[in-house]
């Protein structure tokens, strides 16, 4: 469901012919069309704290963990600081052509960041790849006030 076949043209738009009938060529459905949600880097983000827990405790050190996206998947910081807020929004992207963008799944109420990281930092996905921080108010060491500041 949601594939399609496009008959090829010329640049005057008349098709393509073959020995075989149309010339066409399979378009799957986009790969960019769905929901676009910041909760498929929650799970990054608990394996940078288990694989990094022991090394920040035993220097007493504050766990900070980059995150971004690429700009195909249209993750941005709105949908990051919607999820940590719980704000209930839903997001979807989709080009012109698609025939079938998804289910909506609703977000989840909030994520709240597990006390062992002092926070986030969002790397932006366009030139000039600015970074973001969202400190973690619960952490068990602060997120140090240079990143903090960003």
């Amino acid at each position: 469901m949601g594939y399609t076949f496009l008959v090829q043209g010329d640049r005057y738009g008349h098709p393509l012919s073959s020995p075989f009938g149309l010339f066409a060529c399979f378009e799957p459905p986009s790969s960019i069309a769905g929901q676009v949600s910041a909760t498929q880097i929650i799970g990054p983000v608990k394996g940078k704290i288990s694989k990094y827990r022991r090394i920040v405790s035993e220097h007493n050190l504050p766990l900070v963990v980059g995150v971004g996206a690429h700009p195909f998947t249209g993750l941005s910081l709105r949908e990051l600081d919607d999820l940590l807020t719980g704000e209930p929004t839903v997001t979807f992207q989709f080009n012109l052509d698609d025939t079938h963008i998804g289910e909506a799944a609703l977000p989840p109420p909030s994520w709240e960041m597990p006390a062992e990281l002092a926070g986030l930092l969002w790397v932006g996905n366009k030139f000039p790849f600015t970074v973001t921080s969202r400190p973690n108010p619960g952490a068990h060491r602060p997120m140090p006030a240079m990143p903090a500041s960003l």
